[in-house]
């Protein structure tokens, strides 16, 4: 019984974690949604510089957003940090400074699933699609930026960006729809472990009864 109930426990801790993942991810792709409606917008050859710099300082409050969001916790343990879960995994430039940990949590006997996103799945050959397509927005924008490079290369760090949070959001989803089975069949299993022993325990009140007439 005490085996079932760390089971539990590791499951129910999982589920916070891969909740509080994924709600930061819809966070994130909620950001890039936002920049890329601003690349487009941008983009526009009707903008006076006044106006790109103002897209330019919004863009620099959604990278500011973006840093709080990837630095998200539970209880002071950084959530997409890997192993190193103490330490703040990104700074303002988007730089990790966490590691390509990978947690697996034991849900039953012989059984684990991985439960941890971590900054390296934000990256694409080192370096972090998120806080890059950011920042190129906003340097493009901004005076002395090229603004011909927004309606193509600005647009395609937004699309690869939002293409990278969908599907991580989609795994992180398919794991908590696992771990909500591995919940229910610990359940199951402690009831069933339960009914067993309220039997066996009637059993030998039985045979005690028998043995006593």
């Amino acid at each position: 019984m005490e085996t079932g109930e760390q089971y539990k426990k590791n499951i129910d801790a999982s589920l916070s974690w891969l909740s509080t993942t994924e709600t930061a991810l819809g966070s994130i792709n909620e950001i890039i949604q936002r920049a890329r409606e601003l690349t487009i917008y941008g983009a526009s050859d009707t903008l006076s510089t006044d106006a790109r710099i103002a897209i330019a300082d919004e863009v620099e409050q959604l990278r500011g957003n973006l840093m709080q969001i990837a630095n998200s916790d539970i209880e002071g343990r950084y959530i997409f940090a890997g192993f190193k879960t103490a330490e703040v995994p990104f700074d303002i430039d988007g730089v990790y400074h966490g590691d390509g940990g990978k947690m697996q949590w034991e849900t039953a006997p012989g059984v684990t699933l991985e439960v941890n996103i971590n900054g390296k799945d934000f990256e694409d050959d080192g370096v972090n699609i998120f806080f890059e397509a950011l920042k190129f927005l906003e340097e493009n924008l901004r005076p002395g930026g090229d603004t011909g490079k927004l309606s193509n290369e600005a647009l395609e760090k937004m699309d690869k960006a939002v293409t990278r949070v969908l599907s991580l959001r989609s795994i992180a989803g398919s794991r908590m729809n696992r771990m909500e089975m591995a919940s229910s069949r610990n359940f199951e299993e402690k009831i069933n472990m339960t009914g067993l022993r309220s039997s066996l325990y009637d059993i030998d009140m039985a045979e005690l009864l028998i043995n006593y007439q």
